[in-house]
């Protein structure tokens, strides 16, 4: 299987490598369409092998461990980090700039 995922360099597509660390798949491609990012900011896997991938479009992609893409949830900031729990919440930092808003608040996404 699948052990490791990583955004490319250009932050346009997430690379997938098996467990002979060689390059197995891209996931994904530059837009603003599903399954499409604009520039990838942080990823991570649920506890069920799904892959979440933020990107700067205020945004997160969901893969299923095959490789194909579930669902796009949209948010309200851009993240830093998140955590995936078990029933789909998403617990996210994120930096706010605006006077209301400041510093790194945490925030809670349901993807369903």
């Amino acid at each position: 299987g699948y052990y490791m995922a990583s955004p490319s360099q250009e932050g346009q597509h997430v690379l997938a490598f098996g467990a002979d660390g060689k390059l197995a798949r891209a996931l994904g491609r530059r837009g603003s369409g599903p399954g499409e990012f604009t520039s990838i900011r942080t990823l991570a896997l649920s506890t069920a092998d799904s892959l979440y991938v933020f990107d700067l479009a205020r945004r997160a992609s969901v893969f299923a461990p095959a490789g194909l893409h579930v669902r796009t949830v949209a948010t309200a900031f851009v993240a830093d980090d998140f955590v995936v729990f078990g029933n789909g919440a998403i617990v996210a930092t994120a930096i706010r700039s605006t006077p209301k808003h400041a510093g790194l608040p945490l925030h809670l996404v349901r993807p369903d």
